[in-house]
């Protein structure tokens, strides 16, 4: 009944919407904007944010660039405050001051597709440069290449974006100023067709995420400005990493579409933990997340947390679909792949790889399945797919981390002398 109430509210507001979304697209495309404003878009969600990245990178001075106007711009109220108080320039969202700097900046750095709960509203990017630097190189389907989002939808939701701004201003005219960076040759195709753009629109460079897993001296700048929860989980997994050989897991499931349980039982897993003297940290996606309390041998973390700090800590990745797993090859370290629903997440989604051939470790359809190659990592200490390993990131990295990977970027936004 609520959802009906809500199609009909909808529908009515339908025309209003649309009109709304034209005049503001239309406006932001007249209005003034300058050459030397920078505007980076900050998640407000459990994602490690290139863009924030980037950002960060160009403060900390570490690569040289032209001064110009660099601003933070996020539609979230705590991590603003959190920042504003650390002497950052950064904007909220909805603030006249937010709204400004969308609509003058000439340039648009993004980590997600702009939209009406985005940092940067869609509907304010007309006469912007766009650059998209997404937030992962896609292990499942992405952009135009995937239909799973849709069904989420209403029939009068989807009769709205079909009819309203991300139709038309998507199709038409704001991918005419997209680039979109790919960290390797071999992944710019997915690009091409996930963001419907030519190959020229493509940028090979290193994710501005990945240099905190190379450079040590940009991930102490960035340990500066973490929340302090994140700041005492970095503490509490040090503090693990110094007891007798302990071994650090992580597990990191994708996303999956109105599902909140996922096929493994932690009470069970925590006992073999214990046996074996290993720890797990679990970091859910942050839309199937629920509120679990921490175990013996197993800590829940906040969706919202970045994660791209962890990660250094960990000695193995567990993951199924994940783009994380692309990042952690970076630090040629084991990775166990639990892909429990392969089968229906093919159908559902679709893959750009041939899992089982192409993912670099072994692979557990069951929980038994993972408890065993659990064991089996912490006892043997065998790693059988490092060469492997080496391979996929060859393919998928051109820069592997370091941090002249982010030149391409910099010349693109013509912040290079």
């Amino acid at each position: 009944m609520g959802s009906l109430i809500r199609d009909i509210l909808i529908f009515i507001m339908a025309p209003f919407l649309v009109t709304f979304f034209l005049f503001a697209y239309l406006f932001s495309y007249i209005f003034p904007r300058s050459k030397y404003f920078y505007l980076f878009e900050y998640e407000g969600i459990g994602i490690p944010g290139n863009s924030k990245y980037l950002f960060f990178l160009i403060i900390s001075k570490l690569i040289k660039t032209k001064k110009r106007r660099f601003i933070l711009i996020t539609n979230d109220k705590r991590k603003f405050k959190f920042l504003k108080n650390k002497g950052i320039n950064i904007v909220y969202t909805y603030s006249p001051k937010g709204l400004l700097y969308t609509l003058s900046s000439k340039w648009h750095i993004l980590y997600l597709s702009p939209g009406i709960k985005g940092s940067i509203l869609g509907f304010l990017t007309g006469g912007a440069n766009i650059l998209q630097i997404w937030h992962g190189i896609p292990m499942k389907k992405i952009g135009y290449r995937t239909t799973e989002r849709l069904k989420e939808y209403s029939n009068v939701e989807l009769f709205l974006i079909k009819i309203g701004f991300f139709w038309w201003a998507g199709n038409n005219i704001f991918r005419k100023k997209l680039k979109v960076i790919s960290p390797s040759k071999f992944l710019s195709k997915i690009f091409t067709s996930a963001f419907n753009i030519s190959q020229s629109d493509v940028i090979i460079a290193e994710y501005p995420r990945n240099i905190i897993l190379t450079n040590r001296s940009f991930y102490n700048f960035m340990m500066k400005y973490r929340p302090l929860e994140e700041i005492r989980i970095y503490k509490k997994l040090k503090r693990l990493k110094r007891r007798d050989n302990i071994k650090l897991f992580l597990y990191v499931p994708t996303y999956r579409n109105k599902e909140r349980e996922i096929n493994l039982n932690f009470y069970e897993l925590n006992k073999i933990l214990k046996e074996l003297n290993g720890f797990l940290i679990v970091k859910m996606h942050w839309k199937n997340y629920r509120l679990q309390s921490n175990m013996d041998r197993i800590i829940f973390i906040d969706p919202n947390i970045d994660m791209q700090f962890i990660l250094p800590l960990v000695d193995i990745l567990i993951t199924d679909y994940s783009s994380v797993f692309f990042d952690f090859l970076i630090l040629d370290r084991p990775i166990i792949f639990y892909p429990y629903d392969i089968s229906n997440y093919k159908i559902n989604r679709g893959l750009y790889f041939n899992y089982e051939n192409f993912v670099p470790g072994p692979i557990a359809y069951t929980k038994n399945e993972l408890y065993k190659i659990i064991r089996n990592y912490i006892s043997n200490k065998k790693d059988k797919y490092k060469s492997h390993r080496r391979k996929i990131l060859n393919l998928v990295s051109y820069y592997k981390g370091d941090i002249s990977g982010i030149k391409p970027i910099l010349r693109s936004l013509k912040l290079l002398n």
